[in-house]
Parts: structure tokens; sequence; C-alpha cells
């Protein structure tokens, strides 16, 4: 299982120092990029998320949700280990393979997201050119919303088809992950975490993830 603390609920006036402490506990950083068209808010722009990678040297994953990724990437500095996140109902099919194909030529990752009421069937054939499919927990833009209990089928389905197509993409579940729920969505498939309310509103951010690490720990066990 990975975690990463989802930026977007961190307090602005002091997200250089909570970076800096969560660092050594988790296994990279999430950052929500928007454009208040494809979904109703604002979030980080490029300089930030630049900031942030030439401040830290963990993982860090970029989930656009704008109607346009394929400008933004030039805008952004990733290393080659990160992972640019875009999402299908921005670019559908022919986008979405133009796309991958600028991402790879960057040699970053490759993430593709879908909303809660996009079905799993629509991506079937792009699957074996992500390494992360991203299924929405919640309607994107805001932080801090109740998990769509639907989405948990998702899961299943994604793994299913992930097992019998032979692939090896990573499912992540973006969105109203907490200790509550994590374990069933480790059980049903899903290994990529952000996690944003379930770390950022704990009055200790460290021990919050590692209540949320020390679940699978337990299932393995």
């Amino acid at each position: 299982m990975k975690l990463f603390p989802s930026l977007l609920a961190a307090d602005p006036l002091t997200i250089g120092e909570q970076i800096k402490s969560l660092e050594p506990y988790c296994d990279g950083f999430h950052i929500d990029v928007m454009d208040d068209h494809f979904v109703s808010n604002i979030g980080f722009g490029p300089s930030f998320f630049n900031a942030v990678r030439a401040n830290t040297k963990t993982s860090l994953t970029v989930h656009l949700m704008v109607e346009e990724p394929e400008k933004w990437i030039d805008r952004l500095a990733l290393d080659p280990p990160d992972r640019f996140v875009f999402h299908w109902e921005a670019t559908g099919k022919t986008r979405a393979k133009s796309l991958v194909n600028k991402i790879r030529d960057k040699g970053w990752n490759v993430g593709l997201a879908i909303k809660p009421l996009t079905s799993v069937s629509e991506i079937e054939g792009m699957l074996s050119e992500v390494d992360l499919v991203v299924l929405m927990g919640v309607e994107p833009g805001f932080s801090g919303q109740q998990f769509i209990d639907n989405v948990a089928y998702k899961i299943s389905e994604l793994d299913s088809l992930r097992k019998k197509l032979d692939l090896s993409f990573v499912i992540a579940v973006d969105g109203g992950v907490n200790k509550s729920n994590i374990a069933d969505l480790l059980r049903l498939g899903a290994g990529f975490f952000p996690v944003g309310s379930a770390v950022f509103e704990s009055p200790n951010f460290v021990e919050a993830l590692e209540e949320l690490y020390a679940v699978e720990e337990r299932i393995v066990g």
C-alpha cells in the first residue's frame, strides 16, 4: 500500500512545514490542479507544483482536473518517477492516446482518472497503456467529502480486468479514504491512496499516517 498526503487539504499558510514533517513517513505527495472549468474549484498551479518538486526528494503525483491537460505537459517539472494523472472525461479516447504518448516521451508515469459515474468499461481499451488508474471516491473538486459506496464495486471490476488481461497497472482511490474504509478498499484490490482530510484534519499528521499504514499490516498479518 502506498499513501500520498493530498496537499489540497493542508493548511496553505504552513504547507512547507507540513511537507517537511510528513516526507519521511509517506510514499510521496498528491497535488491537485484545477481550472474552475472541469471542476468548480481552483487548485494549485504550475509554480506551486514546481516549487514542491524542487524542495522535496520524494515522489509526486499531479492530478489534472482540467479541460485541457495537454497544455500542462511543458509547464510541470516532474521527475521520471512522478505520475501525471489526467481525466478520461476531459479527453476521450483519441486525445487520451495522444496524451499518453506525450507523457511517455517525458519519461513520466501515466495515470488515468475517472469520476464516480463513469463506468470502467469506458476505459477498458486504455488499461494496457497506463501505470495507474484513479477511481474518484467522491465528485472531484473539493476535499473532505464522504466516500461514494458504489465506487467499491468498480475496484473489484478493475481488479478482475487486471487479472484477466494480465496487466500490472495500480488501482488508486482518491477521495473519502480514511481508517474506517481503507481495509475494505485494500481487500478489493486498490493499493494507492491520496489521503487528505484523514491526515490533515488530525491533530497529529504523522500518527494519522501511521494508523493508516497499520491497517495493511493487520490485514497481511
